[in-house]
């Protein structure tokens, strides 16, 4: 017979162990970090990306010559920045 025991959770046999909230969990499946239904636009670091982003596309549009290389690379790292935000809640979508 095998225990296994988790913190803030109670002793359960073979490989099972009784979580916070109650129910069993299998010690063979990782917890996700990020849940499975995809709801990567509300949390906090999304918006905030999301945010710097807009505010970089409209310094851009309104201080820097729309044809420079300058403008596209800013607007190409607020993108980067945002999709890396939402990436991982993506890929698990």
């Amino acid at each position: 017979m095998r225990y296994t025991v988790s913190i803030g959770g109670g002793c359960g046999q073979n490989g099972r162990v009784d979580g916070v909230d109650g129910r069993n969990k299998n010690m063979n499946e990782p917890e996700k970090l990020i849940p499975l239904h995809g709801g990567y636009r509300k949390l906090k670091s999304f918006q905030v990306a999301q945010l710097a982003y807009d505010v970089t596309v409209r310094f851009c549009d309104r201080y820097i010559e729309k044809r420079s290389r300058t403008h596209d690379q800013m607007v190409q790292a607020a993108r980067s920045g945002k999709q890396k935000s939402a990436g991982p809640a993506i890929e698990t979508a």
